[in-house]
């Protein structure tokens, strides 16, 4: 069995919360939830439909909840994102696939396009 070097700059943290991911080259937005989170990037639970594909820039908004919200003066982070990797999940039963992981990786490259 073949290991892969972790690459991450900076360390996951485990966070399941919702994420609206804005794609700007469809003008849609797709209902996700964050399976982790870091300084540096996530991984998001998409619908397997979800038409993302890696290189593309999509937005990333988590909102927040309203105690955190009056504390940090907004009630969402809204972050640029560019789609490094989308890796399907197959169903129980070994069926088609439901939903799809992806890796995104925060820079100020993917904000810039």
């Amino acid at each position: 069995m073949v290991m892969l070097a972790d690459r991450r700059s900076s360390a996951r943290n485990k966070i399941d919360w919702p994420v609206s991911v804005y794609c700007p080259h469809l003008s849609m937005f797709i209902n996700a939830r964050s399976v982790d989170v870091s300084r540096s990037g996530a991984m998001i639970n998409l619908p397997y439909l979800a038409p993302i594909r890696p290189g593309q820039v999509v937005e990333l908004n988590f909102p927040r909840t309203a105690t955190l919200a009056k504390v940090a003066g907004c009630f969402s982070r809204i972050k640029t994102a560019r789609v490094i990797r989308v890796q399907p999940q197959q169903q129980v039963g070994g069926g088609k696939p439901a939903r799809q992981l992806v890796a995104v990786h925060f820079d100020r490259m993917a904000a810039a396009g």
